[in-house]
């Protein structure tokens, strides 16, 4: 190695000049391009493997998958068993299932067996003796609510009452049809006309088995039958000395007022009279005749 500054010649790995003692230069060495290629080429090979090992679990997974589902179709054992008469009636739209309001029900119970055993719990039930005239009652405890289980009977010495079709014989099966200011006065000591309240606290009560209101699983719980112990009686209704709908539908007033001429009632309604609307909440002219039910005090 020559030095650049005085031309001396020096050892190839002397750092300095033996004559000038200048620092030389040196060339740092360059790794050989055969292995740097080499490098490169084993990148390369390494890249390669890692996308084929992940290409190679996807398709292993996929695999899996098709398997799972080969097996499925050849065991119906894994498969959810789902009744005939079901599946017709999830599948109707909302205007033809309210057609069938009993297939409705059935589908509601066919899903709580399955999914929830239905725990059914026996009312609570007494009776309770009318002072003013020893007319006994049946009352049911529903919740924290106690009701009649019976439609009053009472004949008051004043207010508009009315026997259905006016033959005392379905007064004692069903009890007497009063106007709304007459209902209001009549319930005995401890007891009251219901408020639209407390008839709402009643009907959502039941709930099915998604937990919400259903008018058809109400209906079906509170008619005469159903397991709550209520036992509607469908005992009809008198408007200006017309009777109507008896054995299908049952009025009872509210003891809420809806405006001066009106006040609110609940309606039920068998499954053959109107199957769209099982239980009704609405309202109707005070002088009109409906049944009493009545809610004992708190």
């Amino acid at each position: 190695m020559y030095c650049p500054k005085c031309g001396t010649q020096n050892p190839d790995d002397a750092k300095f000049c033996r004559e000038c003692r200048n620092l030389l230069q040196v060339k740092k060495s360059k790794t050989p391009i055969y292995i740097a290629a080499g490098i490169s080429v084993l990148a390369i090979l390494i890249v390669i493997l890692v996308l084929n090992k992940k290409d190679f679990g996807e398709k292993q997974a996929t695999e899996n998958v098709i398997e799972l589902n080969d097996v499925d179709s050849k065991n119906d054992s894994l498969k959810p068993v789902i009744s005939p008469e079901v599946v017709p009636a999830i599948t109707k739209d909302s205007s033809e299932a309210k057609k069938t309001p009993a297939k409705i029900d059935n589908v509601a119970k066919t899903i709580k067996k399955e999914v929830v055993p239905n725990q059914k719990v026996e009312p609570q039930t007494g009776y309770f003796t009318d002072s003013r005239d020893g007319k006994k009652y049946k009352w049911v405890q529903i919740g924290d609510q106690v009701w009649m289980a019976e439609n009053l009977a009472y004949m008051p010495r004043d207010g508009n009452f009315w026997a259905y079709k006016n033959d005392e014989s379905n007064a004692l099966k069903y009890g007497y049809l009063y106007d709304w200011k007459t209902a209001k006065t009549i319930a005995p000591v401890g007891w009251h006309l219901p408020t639209r309240a407390d008839w709402d606290l009643l009907l959502k009560y039941f709930v099915d088995d998604e937990g919400e209101y259903n008018a058809y699983y109400s209906q079906s719980k509170l008619v005469k039958g159903g397991d709550s112990g209520f036992e509607v009686l469908f005992a009809g209704s008198c408007f200006e000395d017309k009777f109507n709908n008896i054995g299908t539908e049952a009025y009872f007033w509210c003891e809420t007022k809806y405006d001066e001429e009106c006040a609110w009632r609940i309606t039920f309604r068998t499954d053959d009279c109107w199957p769209d609307e099982p239980i009704d909440i609405g309202y109707g002219g005070i002088t009109c005749g409906m049944s009493v039910r009545l809610i004992k005090d708190e």
